[in-house]
């Protein structure tokens, strides 16, 4: 059975629920506050930590806590209610 091989990086993806067109808009927004910036691995993880605390982006594996907080809105908007840093790591480290 081969082996597979580990990430040497962590690519920069967006599930179709961010490029939709209608909400474009609202990953647009927060890309253009990296504006000018080169896009590293880790810039690429802050990017994606902005997405789920804002609730743009959420990923699979979340805590219930997590839910509640986006249960106000639907995927792909932003949420009624900012994550914390904590949670967003959490998330950012359950879901590689």
């Amino acid at each position: 059975m081969a082996r597979r091989r580990e990430a040497t990086y962590k690519p920069l993806l967006f599930t179709t629920t961010v490029r939709n067109p209608e909400r474009m808009k609202r990953l647009l927004n927060i890309l253009s506050k990296f504006n000018g910036e080169v896009l590293t691995s880790d810039l690429a993880e802050h990017i994606i930590g902005k997405l789920i605390k804002y609730g743009l982006y959420r990923p699979v594996r979340k805590s219930v806590s997590v839910r509640n907080k986006w249960s106000s809105t639907k995927s792909g908007e932003f949420s009624d209610t900012v994550l914390t840093d904590k949670e967003v790591s959490e998330i950012i480290n359950n879901n590689p």
